[in-house]
């Protein structure tokens, strides 16, 4: 409380759900620039009402820590060939070497506890009526070739927002701030807008 304002949020991907969840829960912040927020799940193609059956017998049984997917290798020797999160090799192998280095600092795959999570703010953010009273300035950033989020439910999410914009970039895969320099361009565009739309001093 103590920096000037105006605050702008940025988040991504869950941190995007959680930010959504927090603007609706009456969050002080002026503005928020979002990329790929998870506010929908892609399960690939699977039933939701069968993933949640999975979910609530993995909760009895005290398997919620499990992977969705078992690993197929470690994050540090992930290939870029059929990757799901950029189509820029050069960010994607920076990565990977950093983690290389600090193998603490990766993470690996979903759990079906972060699912249970998932699916269960992505439902708050889809169903708040809070939604239709934000009035702060609201841009995101999609990806047009999205894997892991939900698009569409992206879009329709801040179509309920009064004043909000959505981008979808074309192609892009989920991270679009690793993404090739003219999805990122979008980003930064978004931004400015959001800077530009508040008053300062």
């Amino acid at each position: 409380t103590r920096l000037p304002r105006p605050w702008i949020v940025v988040g991504h991907s869950m941190g995007g759900a959680l930010t959504l969840l927090h603007l609706l829960a009456g969050s002080r912040f002026d503005g928020a620039v979002l990329s790929s927020p998870m506010t929908g799940v892609n399960l690939k193609g699977n039933s939701p009402t069968l993933v949640k059956i999975e979910i609530a017998g993995r909760r009895l049984f005290g398997r919620l820590g499990d992977y969705v997917e078992a690993p197929t290798s470690s994050p540090w020797d992930d290939q870029f060939a059929g990757n799901s999160v950029t189509h820029d090799a050069a960010r994607f192998h920076r990565t990977v070497s950093l983690l290389q280095t600090h193998h603490d600092v990766a993470l690996g795959g979903p759990t079906w506890g972060w699912l249970d999570f998932a699916l269960s703010a992505a439902s708050t953010i889809q169903s708040s009526a809070a939604a239709a009273t934000l009035k702060i300035p609201l841009r995101v950033v999609a990806a047009g070739d999205e894997r892991l989020a939900d698009t569409p439910a992206t879009q329709a999410f801040c179509a309920r927002v009064p004043g909000a914009q959505c981008v979808v970039a074309p192609g892009a895969c989920h991270e679009i701030l690793m993404e090739l320099d003219a999805t990122r361009a979008l980003f930064w565009q978004a931004f400015d807008g959001v800077a530009a739309a508040l008053p300062y001093g």
